[in-house]
């Protein structure tokens, strides 16, 4: 019953990130010289890793707020997408792009 509500968050960190990084990047990249290219803003954007303070200030809330039990499987269950799919994800990505080489870059090394 508690997959809709990790859904639903899931879904609104993703969307805002994705409002948050494209629009900042195409105005930077409009009023600057060097230039972000554009793959390298989807790594931006898939790569919003939350963690540690998530939790944090979560587990913060004082006891009495009702819904605490409930605010800490969602934090948990970001986190947890965050860092195991994203983090899992992310290689895969940068690969698909075309961006794992630094040019001038020595394989090995």
């Amino acid at each position: 019953q508690l997959w809709r509500p990790v859904g639903i968050v899931l879904l609104t960190v993703l969307v805002s990130r994705g409002i948050v990084v494209y629009p900042i990047i195409a105005f930077k990249n409009m009023i600057s010289r060097n230039d972000i290219p554009w793959k390298w803003s989807h790594v931006l954007f898939w790569g919003g890793l939350r963690g540690s303070l998530s939790i944090a200030l979560v587990v913060g809330l004082p006891a009495e707020i009702v819904p605490r039990e409930f605010f800490l499987m969602l934090a948990f269950a970001t986190v947890l997408f965050t860092l195991v799919v994203q983090g899992l994800t992310m290689k895969p990505l940068i690969c698909r792009l075309g961006l794992s080489q630094i040019p001038g870059e020595r394989e090995g090394i």
